[in-house]
């Protein structure tokens, strides 16, 4: 199952950022793919209540 989630995350993200392409420049969506590690634990706190460390 956890195989399953992550390669249809993948290939989600791949059909998007394609898709993305077409109509904005890819130094923005690098820029944004960059960005996401940043947003993705201020969502799981905001969004699940999940805690993280104070060192990540």
């Amino acid at each position: 199952m956890i195989l399953l989630s992550g390669a249809l995350a993948y290939a989600v993200i791949s059909v998007l950022t394609y898709l993305a392409e077409q109509d904005i420049p890819s130094g923005w969506v690098a820029i944004c793919l960059t960005l996401m590690v940043f947003f993705a634990p201020v969502l799981a706190r905001a969004l699940l209540r999940e805690r993280t460390p104070a060192r990540v």
